[in-house]
């Protein structure tokens, strides 16, 4: 009976520890990374023309893409400028 009850806290032991490694490497574990724009863009807001553009790709991690973005800016181009549309 004593072998028994001996067998029975090792395999406890035992399932404790491994349930304790699964949960380390979960924490520890690589995060998936994503592509995400990131730069900033000025746009004409007479005649919609690009002006400005620097925007990269970037990888970052899943759970921070929420940060990155494309900043949009208004602006006026040169021939909206002279038509007085600013």
């Amino acid at each position: 009976m004593k072998v028994l009850w001996r067998l029975l806290i090792i395999a406890a032991l035992v399932a404790c520890l491994l349930y304790g490694y699964q949960q380390y490497r979960l924490r520890t574990a690589v995060p998936p990374l994503v592509d995400v724009d990131t730069g900033e863009r000025i746009q004409c807001y007479g005649c919609g023309k690009i002006l400005y553009e620097n925007v990269q790709t970037i990888r970052v991690r899943a759970d921070q893409a929420h940060k990155y973005g494309i900043e949009k800016k208004s602006g006026v181009c040169e021939e909206c400028r002279r038509k007085g549309v600013g």
